[in-house]
């Protein structure tokens, strides 16, 4: 008989979940991101610290003339940019279920914006392991690609939809 703690941690095959590991690091690199630009973005002088940096390729340069009064709006822009895709990322930080399987219909994350897709309706569903890409092509064409997903959910996710398919 099979441990209690065995069921709890096993994963179902029937849905797929985000590679929360991976979504960790990016929501710390990118929350210090925000704040980095939001200081430069009211401080010109921790601006111009940044733009006249030593690389090649520092693309803060080009966005100096973009000052209104005291503020860089370009870089609050970018500022606002960086946070919505924070925010996004984060919701599939704490609700990690990418994709799953409810009835003969495949439901997606929310973040991802697509309508539930019908079992009879695809073509194929494959998973990409080298770049983590969870590919669902339908029988009119269409192609859905659900990116950073886990690659061990990812296989056993795909053999319950082949399983399932008609």
């Amino acid at each position: 008989m099979n441990a209690p703690e065995d069921s709890i941690n096993a994963s179902s095959p029937e849905e797929v979940s985000f590679d929360t590991g991976c979504m960790g690091c990016m929501v710390i690199v990118l929350f210090m991101s925000v704040t980095l630009f939001g200081i430069a973005a009211f401080d010109s002088d921790f601006y111009a610290d940044l733009a006249d940096g030593n690389s090649r390729r520092n693309l803060l340069r080009a966005l100096a003339p973009f000052r209104l009064g005291e503020v860089n709006v370009a870089v609050l822009l970018l500022v606002g940019y960086l946070l919505y895709e924070t925010l996004r990322i984060g919701r599939k930080f704490t609700d990690p279920r990418a994709v799953w399987i409810d009835g003969d219909k495949l439901r997606f994350h929310r973040s991802l914006r697509q309508d539930p897709v019908a079992l009879s309706s695809l073509a194929e569903v494959c998973h990409i392991s080298v770049r983590s890409i969870l590919v669902l092509r339908l029988l009119g064409g269409r192609k859905i690609e659900v990116p950073m997903v886990d690659h061990e959910t990812a296989e056993s996710f795909v053999a319950e939809v082949e399983r399932r398919r008609p």
